[in-house]
């Protein structure tokens, strides 16, 4: 059985989520705190992977001290790959934040790593390489939607009118899946058709 811990991170509230199952993790957006992430993931497990639903700076401070200490590879989208590798492009009220390392692109629509299938969904809109990435009945949807909300598009590569095609497509998905949220609570497909304003 699946399980998900929840770590909330730095000056943004950033959700990071480790997803273990039979003795396997993924580490999905480290926004930052990587000795805190590394203290929720017992010994015995074997972290397959750094995921993040997309390149913007809340999401991925703590991805190179993991990287260095797990020596995991790091998945994220080719379009969001300029995000991470340009501080300029990616900053905001002072803060910022880049990858040293290579990035491995996802496979659509499924990426295997080791004993993870994920299900990987393109939802451009926060930014141009903003994914789903989905596990059994779990969406982590990083900033793409929250409860009550949606993620905003006024930042670089982000884009008006793709997210209302991506939030469109939403709708179609099949409404028992779970919503690990980038930032604020967790909530269910289920709940948000039916109170999200952006889903009605």
């Amino acid at each position: 059985m699946a399980e998900v811990k929840q770590i909330v991170v730095g000056t943004y509230q950033t959700n990071c989520y480790i997803l273990i199952d039979n003795g396997h993790a993924i580490i999905i957006d480290p926004g930052k705190k990587e000795e805190r992430i590394i203290a929720n993931i017992p010994s015995d497990i074997t972290v397959d992977a750094i995921c993040l639903t997309h390149g913007h700076f809340d999401h991925i401070q703590a991805v190179d001290k993991l990287h260095e200490y797990y020596h995991c590879p790091i998945y994220l989208d080719t379009d969001d790959e300029v995000l991470v590798k340009h501080c300029k492009y990616n900053q905001m009220d002072g803060y910022n934040g880049s990858i040293a390392y290579d990035t491995h692109p996802y496979d659509f629509p499924v990426t295997k790593i080791n004993n993870f299938e994920l299900e990987i969904i393109k939802a451009s809109g926060h930014t141009e390489g903003s994914c789903l990435i989905l596990y059994q009945n779990m969406m982590f949807a990083g900033d793409v939607i929250f409860k009550g909300s949606v993620g905003r598009t006024d930042l670089y590569l982000g884009n008006e009118s793709k997210m209302k095609q991506s939030l469109k497509m939403i709708k179609t998905l099949d409404p028992n899946y779970v919503i690990y949220p980038g930032h604020g609570e967790i909530t269910t497909l289920a709940d948000e058709l039916k109170y999200n304003y952006y889903l009605l």
